[in-house]
């Protein structure tokens, strides 16, 4: 990112866009949103990206399987499967989608070509508070 942020044209627009993003995306938090959240987190990957290959020189990460994914998405949300792409610095993509959509939208990256594994992650229980003591 140093990179980026040293020599794409593109890097202050993005910070600009975080922070008006960022009270959007903790609303949708709060609220249980995932169509907003997901196209907030969506269209700031896609951001972050553009910056990167603007640099001098231009980092690219993503690969065909990359894009191919994020065209199973849009095709997913096409056909009415709230799901959503996030890219972060790699060709790694994550996919957000409800619960209930997973068995929808699992089988679809599978069959998306270049997809070596899927992964089905769900949120982890609350945050606890441990007490330890130190001697």
């Amino acid at each position: 990112m140093e990179r980026t942020a040293q020599t794409s044209p593109y890097y202050v627009g993005w910070l600009q866009a975080v922070e008006q993003d960022l009270p959007a995306a903790r609303a949708a938090v709060l609220a249980r949103d995932l169509t907003t959240l997901g196209a907030i987190a969506e269209r700031n990957a896609l951001r972050m990206h553009a910056c990167a290959m603007a640099a001098d020189p231009p980092i690219v990460y993503w690969n065909p399987a990359t894009v191919a994914v994020m065209e199973t998405v849009r095709r997913l949300r096409a056909d009415g499967t709230q799901a959503f792409f996030t890219i972060d610095a790699g060709p790694h993509v994550k996919v957000l989608c409800s619960a209930r959509d997973g068995a929808t939208v699992e089988p679809a990256l599978a069959a998306t070509p270049g997809v070596l594994r899927t992964l089905i992650l769900t949120p982890g229980p609350g945050a606890t508070i441990v007490r330890e003591e130190y001697r």
